[in-house]
């Protein structure tokens, strides 16, 4: 897909990327940053920074979930608990991650109409009011490796 992916960016850090990348810092066109619930009190700053942002940065902000099976098994097959849940089982840690989270989920720009351009993988999903891509093991890693073209999605 061709973007410079950064995985779990401090959302205090997101600011400073942004700049670099628009002063054309970096050999890459396109970016993505991905932020999830290890990042605790700081999601609340990211709404505003968002709205800031956008200002100056085209942004699409993109909300990718899992259905709770299919994490629950995810956690099972690796035996690693979930980073905010040491203390508590695993579905409720997914819980808590899902309550943090849901503001987030309701920026996303996946459901909004109007928005011109769009990716197919995008368009497919926006047509389907869906903010759960669900994808085989194989395209799951292609996605994480940069190399998914959404071709064969349907």
């Amino acid at each position: 897909m061709g973007f410079y992916c950064v995985d779990n960016l401090p959302v205090d850090l997101i600011p400073i990327f942004a700049e670099l990348h628009s002063a054309g810092e970096g050999d890459f066109a396109r970016a993505a940053l991905l932020v999830d619930a290890r990042e605790g009190t700081q999601l609340e700053k990211l709404p505003p920074l968002l709205k800031h942002l956008r200002k100056d940065h085209p942004i699409t902000l993109v909300f990718i979930d899992a259905s709770e099976d299919s994490l629950l098994r995810r956690y099972s097959e690796t035996r690693r608990p979930h980073p905010l849940g040491k203390d508590v089982s695993v579905r409720e840690s997914l819980r808590r991650e899902r309550s943090m989270m849901d503001h987030i989920r309701k920026l996303a720009d996946l459901h909004k109409k109007g928005r011109q351009q769009l990716e197919r993988w995008k368009r497919i999903m926006s047509a389907r009011k869906r903010k759960t891509l669900v994808v085989c093991v194989e395209c799951h890693k292609c996605i994480h490796a940069g190399k998914y073209d959404g071709a064969s999605l349907r």
